[in-house]
């Protein structure tokens, strides 16, 4: 078999691991031919071609470097392995590919995640982080395989076959300039053939150990990634779901807002929230969470006292929650309200959740009787009354343009909410609205300091708001 490789390697800084990549494709039993993409001059030695330039200004375009070359000679090879030079594919990955492709139907294509290696030998899914999700909706069996679809097609890598080279570059979304749209320039370099060429990427999830790639540089170590033991139960929760029918999966809503840019999608591994601690009152014992992900601040609330029941975004990421020691509902809302029966709650949580929500006030209204008369709702979201933006659509940026006062959830998907919004849906949903309380770093704080917070609700980059039911706040 005849394999293209093209690498992406910027700069000196990862020199030692490009040619640790090289090697590794020079022992493979298969005839590769390796071209390297730089911005600077570079010896790999033999049979390596260095092709130095950037298709932009911008440095992150170098990656797309390798798209007229694929181009070129598509009819020249049987596969095509693009990757940045920390990523390393191995054989075992190729033939493993090679064998999922023979089952998947032709707008499929099998796809990897990356991991990485702390000193303490513990294993971290980089992949998996963020606004990205295991798709409940999407496992199928095929071949002996179970497929799911993890919705971050960024593995700093792609592997296609003859055939799916040809049809990305038929498809139009291939051979193009350098661009950045739900994804920056450089993921944008691999990720285009999911995003921009009709091929769907899926991961063997009942083969995950044949679809891992080794993130070789682990510069996300404690910054993204979750614990392999964390996604493994997702995993095993997917692979359980071939054989369940009448479950509630989920999600509750579309986390996606219908904009060019993941910036304001629902996050399913949130970071732990002090700003949602602060603000629910100690007298809240019994808190009831709307939408719960990943479950870092419902598990903060449990460690300071608090009983805490949630409504998951969906089944998978429930099973984070779970191991957290929530008490987890169905991911339904009525389903999950039948199950509540009569309990009553001290407060409702809505965590970054009522802006995706159609008509947010009849949602508060439906777990209203699940709160005690004197009870609380806190709801938290991001403030698209902040200044930031009001700037980037005074330049031009588009979707800041899309998110005007006159945008629709309609038109995207998202309520623009400030905190004045957010009121009126509480007094919609009949609460008394309490405080709001914004998100205030670096230069904001001390600009709300001097101003003595009159400017806050447009320095804030995200609010908590509170309002009560009926006798007022718990003490």
């Amino acid at each position: 078999m005849k394999i293209l490789v093209a690498i992406a390697n910027y700069g000196t800084k990862n020199v030692h691991l490009a040619e640790k990549l090289i090697n590794t494709y020079r022992n493979f039993k298969h005839d590769v031919d390796i071209v390297v993409l730089s911005n600077i001059d570079k010896d790999f030695g033999d049979n390596v071609d260095v092709r130095v330039g950037l298709p932009s200004e911008n440095p992150w375009s170098l990656p797309f470097a390798h798209r007229p070359i694929f181009v070129d000679r598509k009819d020249d090879y049987d596969l095509f392995i693009y990757s940045e030079d920390d990523t390393e594919i191995k054989e075992e990955h190729i033939d493993a590919f090679l064998k999922a492709t023979e089952v998947l139907p032709a707008d499929k294509i099998a796809g990897f995640i990356r991991y990485e290696i702390a000193e303490d030998g513990t294993t971290y899914y980089s992949t998996v982080h963020g606004r990205y999700y295991w798709d409940p909706n999407s496992v199928f069996q095929a071949g002996g395989y179970t497929f799911a679809r993890y919705t971050n097609d960024h593995a700093a890598s792609y592997i296609l076959t003859r055939q799916q080279l040809h049809r990305c570059i038929e498809s139009g979304g291939y051979a193009i300039t350098p661009h950045e749209g739900r994804y920056d320039m450089l993921c944008s370099a691999a990720t285009d053939p999911y995003t921009r060429c009709g091929l769907a990427k899926v991961i063997p999830i009942s083969h995950l150990p044949q679809f891992r790639l080794r993130h070789l540089s682990d510069v996300y170590l404690g910054r993204i990634g979750i614990e392999k033991q964390e996604v493994d139960r997702q995993i095993e929760k997917l692979l359980s779901l071939v054989q369940q029918d009448g479950e509630p999966r989920g999600p509750l809503f579309n986390p996606r807002p219908r904009l060019d840019t993941a910036e304001f999608d629902k996050r399913y591994f949130q970071p732990y929230r002090q700003d949602i601690i602060d603000a629910l009152p100690r007298g809240a014992r019994r808190v009831l969470s709307i939408g719960c992900e990943r479950g870092l601040s419902e598990r903060r609330l449990i460690e300071l006292g608090h009983e805490v029941t949630a409504v998951p975004l969906d089944c998978v990421i429930a099973e984070s929650a779970k191991m957290r020691g929530i008490e987890v509902l169905p991911a339904d809302y009525g389903m999950a309200s039948e199950t509540l029966g009569d309990r009553r709650f001290d407060a409702l949580l809505f965590n970054n959740v009522l802006q995706y929500v159609e008509q947010p006030e009849d949602l508060i209204r439906k777990f209203l009787k699940h709160v005690a008369p004197g009870g609380i709702v806190v709801a938290e979201s991001y403030n698209f009354a902040h200044v930031s933006l009001r700037m980037r659509r005074y330049k031009g940026d588009p979707v800041a343009r899309r998110l005007n006062g006159h945008a629709t959830f309609a038109d995207t998907g998202i309520h623009t909410v400030s905190g004045a919004g957010i009121r009126q849906w509480f007094k919609a949903a009949g609460l008394q609205p309490q405080r709001i309380s914004y998100q205030l770093e670096g230069r904001e704080a001390r600009l709300s300091k001097y101003s003595l917070g009159t400017v806050d609700p447009w320095l804030g980059r995200r609010f908590v708001a509170l309002a009560a039911r009926g006798n007022g706040v718990p003490a």
